[in-house]
């Protein structure tokens, strides 16, 4: 299966940082990889 993606049109404003905040529902089930842990939201 191949995909090709054809790009048209690219901004180059900043990302805000609130873009990269995730906020996740109570009860989430969280694995951090980096970390090596895991934990549930509340």
């Amino acid at each position: 299966m191949a995909l090709t993606w054809e790009i048209q049109e690219i901004s180059l404003d900043p990302i805000p940082d609130s873009f990269f905040n995730i906020e996740f529902p109570a009860g989430t089930r969280v694995y951090d990889e980096i970390l090596g842990v895991n934990y549930t939201t509340y």
